[in-house]
């Protein structure tokens, strides 16, 4: 396995990510309602623009608690889909980063830390060493101080963007025992800092999913359909089983996109085998054989639909939208 760096900025207008289309990402813009139209088309309202913005679909992969800030109430979506945006948790979590000097963790013969991580029972909590760039020569002096997260993100969080004389004495007292060194070389160390709560981000409003029981049964199952009469689909972390990863991201983005391709009425059925082509097969979403834990294997990008668990879910889900199909 090979790591791969992302030297492009997705975030830069120089570098689009369709550079023969410049104008498909949209900044500084925030969503303020998605709406259905009587003609089936969705209309997306933003806050730098007269005019809402019309698709045939929309794909949400913004945070759960974030979507639920946005007007849905002409979006058509179930009971149960809006008890999911209300009900289901998301876990706080906190990171504070400090720049120093010199990587004193690494060039400190006692300590010689070269990536990694120690855990403690400190309010810190986690310390992050930079394990990319010349770390061996101690050329990399950025440190993720603490990482936080459920009880002890809330806890720390509450002292953070309020008073940063207290956050920093924390984080300096903490790094200082745990590494058997003087507060004061640290103090005398740092360059400065940088503290930051995924619960008090409005763009987040939680840093990822964090399930409780019986939250899978119904509610998680229910955004893993359409909403808008098949107009609306959801995706991001929450809307898998992989929380908090990026892995969990991308599995949704293809259940997302193959839910659309799968949907009868969509004119792209014929290019469902070509995605699976393409993009393989979403152990989430595919039944393996019983006592196998193998997924089917691809023979020229196609596989058995009746291993295909997306098209159950839909059938089970909109029974009426495939007897339709059928008699048509």
């Amino acid at each position: 396995m090979k790591n791969y760096i992302i030297s492009c900025n997705p975030y830069d207008p120089d570098n689009p990510y369709d550079p023969n289309n410049p104008d498909v990402i949209m900044y500084n813009s925030k969503v303020t309602s998605i709406k259905l139209n009587d003609d089936s088309t969705m209309d997306v309202t933003t806050d730098s623009a007269s005019k809402p913005h019309k698709f045939s679909h929309v794909i949400s992969t913004l945070p759960l608690p974030v979507l639920r800030m946005i007007d849905l109430t002409e979006a058509k979506l179930s009971p149960m889909q809006s008890n999911a945006l209300r009900e289901l948790t998301y876990g706080p979590s906190t990171k504070v980063g400090m720049q120093f000097k010199t990587a004193w963790w690494t060039k400190i013969k006692d300590l010689d830390i070269v990536g990694g991580q120690s855990y403690t029972d400190r309010p810190i909590r986690t310390i992050v060493y930079p394990s990319f760039g010349d770390v061996q020569k101690g050329k990399t002096t950025t440190l993720i101080a603490s990482y936080c997260w459920t009880d002890d993100a809330d806890r720390l969080g509450t002292t953070m963007g309020k008073d940063d004389k207290i956050l920093r004495e924390r984080v300096l007292g903490d790094l200082a025992a745990i590494h058997n060194l003087e507060i004061d070389f640290l103090r005398d160390q740092l360059i400065g800092f940088h503290a930051w709560s995924w619960s008090h981000d409005p763009l987040t409003m939680g840093a990822f999913a964090f399930f409780g029981p019986a939250k899978y049964e119904n509610l998680y199952t229910s955004l893993n359909t359409f909403a808008a009469d098949g107009h609306l689909h959801f995706a991001g972390e929450a809307i898998s089983v992989r929380h908090a990863w990026v892995e969990g991201a991308l599995d949704s983005a293809w259940r997302a996109v193959a839910e659309m391709l799968t949907d009868p009425r969509n004119p792209w059925g014929d290019k469902l085998e070509k995605f699976y082509e393409n993009w393989g097969i979403n152990p989430e979403w595919v039944n393996t054989a019983i006592g196998k834990d193998q997924l089917p294997v691809l023979e020229d990008g196609k596989f058995d639909r009746q291993d295909d668990l997306i098209l159950k879910h839909m059938v089970l889900t909109y029974p009426d939208l495939f007897k339709t199909s059928a008699k048509a």
